[in-house]
C-alpha cells in the first residue's frame, strides 16, 4: 500500500487544498480528493516519502484522509476509515507502535474509530468518537498528561468517566485540551505560566490534566512555553512566556493571569500557534500573525523582528480559511482552496522550491579569506573588512543584533584586518596585534577573564592570537601552550572538568610545542616529540590506539608504515582528526558516515589510529560528519556525511571516500561548518553549498517575509 514507488495519479488543477498542518520543518495537506501531501524535511521519514527533503508537495500513498498533524520530525494523520497512521521519528514512541523506532512510511497505529489528532515535538495524542484521550511519546515533564513521567510508545488512555474532550493542542513540555463542556485543561511543565493557571506554582509539573480559568472557550494553541485560548465570545487570552509579543497584548512582558489579545476583539473565529509566534483568524476571514518574525514567518513587510500586536496579513487574499504554523514558516489556505506559506525555506517547507543546494552557488563580492562556525560564517573581502551570515542567536555575525542573516552583513568594527578566526559561536579577527571578539561568551571562549554573553560588537581584547577555536581556543607562544574555555570533556588538557575564561597552561612537561588544533570536544597538537591529544576520546579521537578519554595530553600513535613522521599542521572536526606532512595527511576519529575518507576503514564507525588518506593535500577542513581537502592540483574534494548537500558533488549521498566538486583546479581555500561548506577560489570568488536552513550560505533564498503560493 506504501510502496517506493509514486502512483500514478492525475494532475489536479490549482486551488483545491483543504487542510494543512506544519510541523518543526515540514508541512503537509489533504487536498479536496482526499490526498495526501508532504513536503519539506524528511531526516527521519516525516515525509512517509522514502529519500531525501522535497521542495513541492509530493503525494503520500495513494489512499484518502480526513486529518493530518504535524509534529517535530514525525507527522499522524487519519483516513478516511478513521484508522490512525503514524511516520517519521519514533525516538520517543512518539509514533505510538509500541517500539522506539522510526518509520519511513505511514505505520498502522490503531484502527479506532478516530476522530482528530494532533502532534507535537516528541508527542502524539488523538480522540476517539467517543471524545476519550489517548496521547503516546515523551513524557519527562508530563506532557502527556496521562499520570506519571514516563515516556509511553503506545497510545495511553486517560479517561474519565462522564468527561470527554473536543479538541487538543500540543508543543515540546505541555499541552492544552478543551472538554465538550466548553472548560480549558492543561498539563506537562508550567514554566513562566504556560499551563494558564495563575495558582500553580512557576515551575510546577501537572502531570494529569489541571483546570484554567474563565472560559467557556472554544479553541487553544501552544507554544513552546505559552497558551492561547478563544472564548466562545470571540475574545483572545494567551497566558506565559512572552520574550518575542506572541501573547499579542502589545508588550513583550510575561504574562501569567491571562492577558487580551490586540484590542481585545470578539471576533476571532480560529487559532495556532507555534514555538514562539501565534496566527489567528477574525471577522470575515482576515488572517492576523504576532510574535517573533526573525525569518519572515509573519507574512507582513510592515513589521521587524518582533510583533508584539497583532499584525493584518493583506496579500495576496482577503479571505482564509485555515492557518498551520510550523517552528519558523507559516501557512494559510484562502477561501478559493488555494495554499500560501511563508517564512522559513532552508528545508523546502515552503513548496515553493529554491531550498536545495547541493552544488557551489556564489556569495556576491570579492574575498580573500572565509571562516565557517558551526551555522554561521564570516569572510574578509578584498579591502580587508569582515562580513558574516547565518545564525546569530549569539550574536556571532557582530552587527549588533542577534537577528539571523541570509546574505552577509558588516560586522561593527573597523578595518582592515589581517586575519580572521572563527569558533562554533563566536568570532574574532585581528589587527595591529590586537585581537577583537565578538559572540558567545559563555564558556569563555573569549579568553579575556569574564563570561559576559553574548558580546553583540567587536571588542578589543589584550592576548595571543589563537590560529583554532571551537567553544574552546588554544595557543603556542614561546613553545608553551595555553587553552581557554569550554572543558567539560576535558578538552583544556588542565588537568580537570572546570571550564576557565583566562588562557590556562597545558598540564604538560612539553615545551617545545609547534601546531595546534582544536576539535568540538578534544584537541591535538604536535610537539619535536611527536602529536599529543586530550579531551574526549570515545569516538578514537585522540589517536592513541584506544577510546579513552583524557584531561591531560596523551601521546598520539604514528601511522601505520610511518613511524618516524613529524606533522606540520593539524586539522580537527566534531570527533575527528587530520594531520598533514606536507601533502601527505593521516586520519583517525569517528568514521560513521565515512568522513575519514579512507576506503580501507569505510565500514568502521570509529578509527583510533591515524591512517593515511590517500592523495596529495594542500589543505583539509573538518565538520562534524563531513570533510573537504583541496588537493595540491587544486581541485577539490568532499567526503562524509551529505544529507544537506554539503559535499557539493550535486548529491544528497554520502560518499565514504572523497568526491570530485566540479573541475576547477582553481581552489585556494575551503572551510566546513557543522553542516554547509564555503570555498574561495584564486579569482577572490566565493562559493558555498549545503545546509541553509538559517541562512549560513549567503546567497539569501533561506527565507521569506511574502506567501508564495504551494502547488
Amino acid at each position: 500500500m506504501f510502496g517506493l514507488e509514486r502512483p500514478e495519479t492525475p494532475q489536479l488543477p490549482p486551488g483545491d487544498w483543504a487542510v494543512v498542518a506544519a510541523g518543526s520543518e515540514h508541512t503537509c495537506g489533504i487536498r479536496l480528493d482526499g490526498t495526501l501531501w508532504c513536503w519539506g524535511e524528511n531526516r527521519d521519514g516525516q515525509l512517509g516519502i522514502v529519500g531525501g527533503n522535497r521542495e513541492r508537495p509530493e503525494q503520500v500513498g495513494a489512499d484518502r484522509w480526513i486529518a493530518v498533524a504535524g509534529g517535530g520530525d514525525h507527522t499522524c494523520a487519519i483516513r478516511e476509515d478513521r484508522s490512525l497512521w503514524c511516520w517519521g521519528s519514533g525516538a520517543y514512541g512518539q509514533l505510538g507502535l509500541g517500539l522506539v523506532q522510526s518509520a519511513l512510511t505511514p505505520m498502522r497505529v490503531s484502527a479506532g474509530p478516530w476522530q482528530a489528532v494532533v502532534a507535537g515535538i516528541h508527542t502524539t495524542c488523538a480522540l476517539d468518537v467517543a471524545g476519550d484521550r489517548w496521547c503516546t511519546g515523551a513524557n519527562n515533564v508530563g506532557q502527556l498528561g496521562v499520570g506519571g513521567t514516563s515516556d509511553a510508545a503506545v497510545m495511553t488512555p486517560l479517561i474519565e468517566p462522564g468527561v470527554k474532550w473536543r479538541s487538543i493542542a500540543l508543543e515540546r513540555f505541555h499541552g492544552c485540551g478543551i472538554k465538550q463542556d466548553d472548560s480549558l485543561w492543561c498539563w506537562g511543565s508550567n514554566h513562566r505560566g504556560a499551563l494558564a493557571d495563575p495558582n500553580a506554582a512557576p515551575e510546577a509539573i501537572r502531570e494529569i490534566p489541571s483546570p484554567a480559568d474563565g472560559g467557556p472557550y472554544g479553541d487553544v494553541a501552544v507554544g513552546l512555553w505559552f497558551t492561547c485560548a478563544r472564548r466562545l465570545d470571540g475574545h483572545l487570552t494567551c497566558w506565559g512566556t512572552n520574550t518575542y509579543g506572541a501573547l499579542g497584548d502589545g508588550t513583550t512582558s510575561d504574562n501569567t493571569l491571562g492577558g487580551v489579545v490586540g484590542n481585545d476583539a470578539s471576533d476571532w473565529t480560529a487559532l495556532a500557534a507555534s514555538e514562539e509566534f501565534t496566527c489567528g483568524i477574525h471577522g470575515e476571514g482576515e488572517l492576523a500573525c504576532w510574535g517573533a518574525n526573525q525569518y519572515g514567518q509573519i507574512p507582513s513587510a510592515a513589521i521587524g523582528a518582533v510583533s508584539s500586536s497583532p499584525v493584518e496579513i493583506v496579500a495576496p487574499a482577503e479571505r482564509w480559511t485555515a492557518v498551520a504554523l510550523g517552528a519558523r514558516h507559516s501557512c494559510a489556505i484562502d477561501d478559493a482552496h488555494r495554499l500560501w506559506c511563508a517564512g522559513s525555506n532552508g528545508s523546502g517547507q515552503l513548496g515553493i522550491g529554491g531550498a536545495v543546494h547541493l552544488a557551489p552557488e556564489q556569495v556576491p563580492g570579492t574575498w580573500h579569506a572565509v571562516r565557517a562556525g558551526r551555522s554561521f560564517t564570516c569572510a574578509l573581502d578584498d579591502v580587508d573588512a569582515v562580513w558574516c551570515w547565518g545564525d546569530n542567536a549569539q550574536a556571532q555575525l557582530g552587527d549588533v543584533s542577534r537577528l539571523p542573516r541570509q546574505e552577509p552583513v558588516t560586522v561593527h568594527a573597523a578595518g582592515p584586518w589581517d586575519a580572521l578566526v572563527v569558533g562554533s559561536f563566536h568570532a574574532c579577527v585581528r589587527k595591529a596585534g590586537i585581537r577583537w571578539c565578538w559572540g558567545d561568551n559563555e564558556q569563555g571562549e573569549l579568553g579575556d577573564g569574564d563570561y559576559t554573553s553574548p558580546i553583540y560588537r567587536p571588542r578589543p581584547i589584550n592576548g595571543l592570537w589563537a590560529e583554532s577555536a571551537a567553544q574552546h581556543a588554544c595557543v603556542i607562544d614561546s613553545g608553551e601552550l595555553s587553552c581557554w574555555g569550554y572543558n567539560d570533556h576535558g578538552e583544556l588538557g588542565i588537568g580537570n572538568y572546570t571550564k576557565t575564561a583566562n588562557p590556562t597552561l597545558v598540564q604538560t612537561m612539553i615545551t617545545s610545542w609547534r601546531t595546534v588544533a582544536v576539535g568540538a570536544t578534544h584537541t591535538c597538537a604536535v610537539a619535536a616529540t611527536g602529536m599529543y591529544c586530550w579531551g574526549e576520546g570515545n569516538e578514537g579521537s585522540i589517536g592513541d590506539g584506544m577510546f579513552n578519554s583524557s584531561t591531560t595530553p596523551v601521546a598520539s600513535l604514528p601511522p601505520v608504515g610511518a613511524p618516524g613522521v613529524l606533522y606540520d599542521r593539524l586539522v580537527m572536526g566534531t570527533r575527528h582528526g587530520c594531520a598533514l606532512a606536507g601533502t601527505t595527511a593521516y586520519c583517525w576519529g569517528a568514521n560513521g558516515d565515512g568522513q575519514l575518507g579512507i576506503a580501507a576503514v569505510s565500514q568502521a564507525g570509529r578509527v583510533p589510529i591515524p591512517t593515511l588518506l590517500p592523495g596529495a593535500w594542500a589543505t583539509l577542513a573538518l565538520a562534524s560528519h563531513h570533510t573537504c581537502g583541496i588537493h595540491s592540483d587544486g581541485s577539490l574534494a568532499c567526503w562524509g556525511g551529505n544529507a544537506y548537500g554539503e559535499l557539493g558533488d550535486g548529491t544528497a549521498i554520502g560518499q565514504v571516500v572523497p568526491v570530485a566538486v566540479g573541475t576547477d583546479t582553481t581552489w585556494k581555500e575551503v572551510t566546513t561548518g557543522e553542516n554547509h561548506t564555503c570555498a574561495l577560489k584564486a579569482d577572490g570568488s566565493l562559493w558555498c553549498w549545503g545546509d541553509n536552513r538559517v541562512g549560513q550560505l549567503g546567497i539569501g533564498a533561506a527565507w521569506q517575509q511574502v506567501l508564495d503560493r504551494a502547488e
